[in-house]
């Protein structure tokens, strides 16, 4: 009886632990440091998200004064684009609609913070989700290299407290239109992180995200050597009906803007063809336009 007393006070211990540990821990982010009396939680989502299929989200309620930060450490050293882009959903869903929920993303470098440009989605009615795009610089001058990112989260605005929840569904590194990197799409495997010392093994042609979409999706691609490329839509009858991009590329990795456009709701098919000096390398994927 003692025995079985135990183990169950043991498995109680376990289940405890893990359960607290995947309130403030998740895909690599955890809590830094938050101010007394803040309730957070952070969670993948699945089903949920637009940019891949699933969603991490954290949950803050907090006083006007009071703020939550969270970090992760990749483990490796990315070069800083001159841009981020932040793919999110943002509900504020307390009482409180003087205060409005801000988030502030930093580059880390070993221990210093070089913040991102403060990026804030104001909301001024309850149960009211914001979505989108958000592309943004640094203050002052960023590290050449970093190695994790920060996120603080608070209210900005009068009020004694606030409640919201934020869905973070890509970051990406936005060095050009045709090179955007994801580093972090959460609860998925990511296929897009690169780091200086990265060695392109072979021709890729990666699945569009987000996919099915409306109005636009991002393809990427990979060459192994220098070439001529092209990267046209086909609809299901095999007639071309858009070309995303044509012409001389250098080996590396890119990422192309397809907009749907006038194009009506189906299944169409986007391929890759790259001819170079000694081989002509070709590949097709499917995707669905949903409007």
């Amino acid at each position: 009886m003692k025995r079985l007393s135990f183990i169950i006070l043991a498995l109680f211990f376990v289940i405890a632990h893990f359960t607290f540990a995947q309130t403030d821990t998740v895909n690599g982010w955890s809590i830094y440091r938050k101010d007394a009396g803040v309730q957070t939680s952070s969670r993948i989502v699945t089903d949920t998200a637009y940019e891949g299929t699933h969603s991490q989200s954290f949950f803050i309620s907090l006083g006007a004064n009071d703020t939550v930060e969270w970090r992760k450490d990749y483990g490796q050293n990315f070069v800083t684009p001159p841009f981020f882009e932040v793919f999110l959903r943002l509900n504020q869903y307390s009482n409180n609609q003087s205060a409005a929920i801000m988030f502030q993303f930093s580059l880390l470098n070993g221990d210093t913070l070089f913040p991102i440009q403060r990026s804030g989605l104001g909301i001024t009615a309850l149960d009211q989700w914001l979505e989108g795009a958000l592309t943004a610089g640094y203050y002052g001058q960023p590290p050449v290299e970093f190695s994790g990112l920060a996120l603080k989260l608070y209210f900005n605005g009068p009020g004694s407290f606030g409640k919201a929840e934020i869905f973070f569904d890509k970051l990406g590194l936005y060095y050009n239109r045709d090179s955007i990197v994801v580093i972090d799409r959460f609860g998925d495997i990511v296929t897009g992180v690169r780091n200086s010392n990265y060695q392109i093994a072979d021709y890729r042609l990666d699945q569009n995200y987000p996919n099915p979409f409306n109005p636009a999706t991002n393809i990427s691609y990979e060459l192994l050597v220098s070439g001529f490329v092209t990267l046209k839509v086909y609809n299901i009858l095999g007639e071309a009906v858009a070309t995303v991009c044509e012409g001389e590329k250098s080996q590396g990795h890119y990422e192309s803007r397809f907009e749907s456009g006038s194009l009506p709701s189906g299944v169409y098919f986007y391929r890759l063809s790259v001819a170079s000096k000694n081989e002509v390398f070709t590949e097709t994927k499917r995707m669905i336009i949903l409007k």
